[in-house]
């Protein structure tokens, strides 16, 4: 009688192969707003992801998590929308966007929070 492969035991989901999500902070993608301003209150580090993530306020109190770029600090103010300044860390869409431009996060669809180029150390430029 034969061992079962390592991916079996794998699929199987035991206590050493599951992922400790627990220790997660949260989803690490663009907040569901259209335009404002936020102020980065702390950059951290999450188990669930290998780049830092920074901790965004808004004016409506609330919290977001995002992928941290290169250059952000604590203090800075991130801008939202299409007539945000073209700044590290601002969200704006790729037509608003000048060519040559280093982007990262990039989202497939509108809206869908980022699914491009978003790994450690990663960026894009816009052709």
């Amino acid at each position: 009688m034969g061992k079962r492969i390592l991916s079996q035991r794998r699929g199987r989901g035991g206590s050493v192969f599951r992922a400790p999500d627990h220790k997660y902070l949260g989803t690490a993608k663009h907040p569901p707003i259209r335009e404002g301003v936020g102020v980065v209150e702390d950059i951290v580090h999450d188990p669930g992801h290998r780049a830092p993530i920074m901790i965004v306020r808004f004016k409506d109190n609330k919290k977001y998590y995002m992928l941290a770029p290169e250059g952000i600090a604590v203090g800075d103010q991130i801008e939202i929308g299409p007539t945000a300044s073209i700044k590290i860390g601002n969200v704006l869409p790729l037509a608003n966007i000048p060519d040559g431009t280093p982007v990262y996060n990039i989202e497939g669809i509108p809206w869908d929070g980022g699914k491009f180029v978003r790994s450690t150390g990663m960026y894009a430029f816009v052709v």
